[in-house]
């Protein structure tokens, strides 16, 4: 499946990301399509706190991992399984709730199991990406 880098309104950068619209699930509920950020440099999975309360998912007892992210900066996180479709591919794996996303980019999806379920190819020259899901 292949994806263009887009430029999303309001990112003052002004420079293409690849972006591609990702439906959350949890249980019987699920999201529209929302762009998310595929990030190679990120070792996790990431989404604010808004998409685990609108699915419904309840991290109360679940232990925060901290997590250490560009220049030294901490977060608290919450890992839960959350199943995501890319074009009607579904991979359920723990997706770390909280941290300081931006509003631009509420969601990421990073190395962690979803790079070891999907071959992605960067083509940042043609300004696309692909994003192929193995078996």
């Amino acid at each position: 499946m292949e994806f263009p880098y887009l430029l999303l309104p309001g990112d003052r950068s002004g420079t293409p990301r690849p972006l591609v619209p990702v439906v959350y699930k949890y249980r019987k509920k699920a999201t529209k399509p929302i762009l998310t950020l595929i990030d190679s440099g990120a070792d996790y999975s990431f989404v604010t706190f808004k998409i685990a309360l609108y699915l419904g998912i309840n991290l109360a007892g679940i232990e925060p991992l901290s997590i250490r992210g560009f220049e030294g900066s901490s977060m608290d996180c919450y890992a839960f399984n959350t199943t995501v479709v890319v074009k009607n591919n579904e991979i359920t794996f723990p997706i770390y709730y909280g941290g300081s996303l931006t509003s631009e980019y509420p969601c990421i999806l990073g190395q962690d199991i979803f790079f070891d379920k999907t071959k992605i190819t960067f083509e940042r020259y043609k300004w696309k990406f692909s994003i192929d899901f193995i078996e």
